[in-house]
Order: C-alpha cells, then structure tokens, then sequence
C-alpha cells in the first residue's frame, strides 16, 4: 500500500496535474453512463473513476452505490441480484 502511494505521489508531481472525474460528468448527465464518460473526456478529463460490483451471477455493473435504492426505490444489493439472461449474454 506504502509503495503505492509513493509511486502515485511520484507520478503527480512529476508529471503535472492529472484529472479524474469522479463518476464522469455527473452534472451533465446521468453518473457513470456512457454519456457521462465521453463528456468528461470531452471537457479535459485524463481518467474516469467508476465503481464495480458484481451481481449474484457474476456480472459486473458500474453503479456508485452498493444498491439500487438511491436510483430506483428498491432497497437491493447488487450481489444479491440475478440480471436477466439478455443483459447477461455470454
């Protein structure tokens, strides 16, 4: 984790600023979408951050929260979630 850090802080200072933007473009479009993404690159961005989780049939889903309730209402955890056979196309 030291080094980590270390070579992260290295890289920042050595380079000059790098932007991230927190979940893309959340102000301008739906956070962690496609749009969202390409606005931020668009706008000056050189990374985008995103959270991953993974459903109950090993899916990976990029959501910021840990549930849908913030989003959607229901108050469900993505791990406990089967998403259905057309999303989950193998």
């Amino acid at each position: 984790m030291g080094l980590l850090v270390l070579t992260s802080l290295c890289f920042w200072f050595l380079t000059g600023f790098t932007v991230v933007a927190h979940r893309g473009d959340p102000i301008n479009a739906p956070e962690e979408t496609f749009q969202s993404i390409d606005m931020a690159f668009s706008q000056g961005a050189n990374y985008v951050e995103l959270d991953l989780h993974e459903s109950q049939d090993g899916v990976l889903v990029i959501s910021h929260d840990r549930n849908l309730q913030r989003v959607t209402g229901p108050m469900r955890l993505f791990r406990k979630i089967l998403l259905p056979s057309s999303v989950n196309s193998k």
